[in-house]
């Protein structure tokens, strides 16, 4: 599929980068997350946001002027490091880690997710190693009860799947969903012990008040 952003350009519909951004937005509120295929949505929201640096490109090719307010535009790590944390659940969820291939995706995933997040909160780089490898043990727990759902991995999967959605999407019914059972998670976290990982949520639970990561 053509980039669905260049055209507007070319016909003068998008002059600035606020025109770029604001058609962005409107191209993301267009995609189908009614939850019937999450993966589907995510990937979609993967592919616009593509298409919209691709499109800076172009803008900035147009406009000398543009070209230096893009060039002073600070890339979003923020946005990288929520981008690698899908590609790993991703991989996790529809792939498994057993293959040998799939371990060493998630870890160059794991290590790209770590570099972004030292360009962006290096003082945090330390606490997610540590909650990571806490989410580890947890992933690796036989699900005890009668259903499958009283695993905790079971539970916490669904609230960083829907931070991470909410920043590459901009849909703010995903912020909402994070939150709904999150008391009830972070106490069992607690309870476990499982100090690193309480901080890292904590920490990612406060940035969905900084705005989608989508649109710094």
């Amino acid at each position: 599929m053509s980039n669905p952003l260049i055209l507007p350009i070319e016909e003068g519909r998008i002059r600035d980068l606020a025109d770029l951004k604001s058609t962005y937005r409107s191209l993301l509120e267009q995609i189908n997350s009614d939850g019937s295929n999450f993966a589907k949505a995510m990937q979609k929201y993967l592919e616009s946001n593509k298409y919209y640096e691709e499109a800076k490109a172009y803008l900035a090719k147009t406009d000398s002027d543009i070209a230096l307010s893009i060039e002073t535009y600070e890339i979003s790590h923020r946005l990288e490091f929520y981008k690698q944390l899908h590609f790993i659940e991703l991989i996790e969820t529809q792939n498994g880690t057993q293959t040998e291939g799939n371990q060493k995706s998630i870890s160059t995933n794991k290590e790209m997710a770590r570099e972004a997040l030292s360009n962006w909160k290096p003082g945090v780089v330390d606490l997610w190693a540590k909650a990571d490898a806490e989410l580890t043990i947890i992933k690796k727990e036989s699900p005890t009860g009668l259903h499958h759902m009283h695993s905790l991995a079971v539970t916490i999967r669904p609230l960083i799947e829907n931070i991470i959605a909410f920043h590459l999407s901009g849909n703010e019914a995903y912020a909402w969903l994070s939150r709904l059972s999150l008391d009830g998670i972070m106490q069992k976290i607690a309870v476990r012990g499982f100090r690193s990982l309480y901080g890292f949520i904590t920490f990612i639970i406060e940035d969905l008040k900084n705005g989608v990561a989508a649109f710094d």
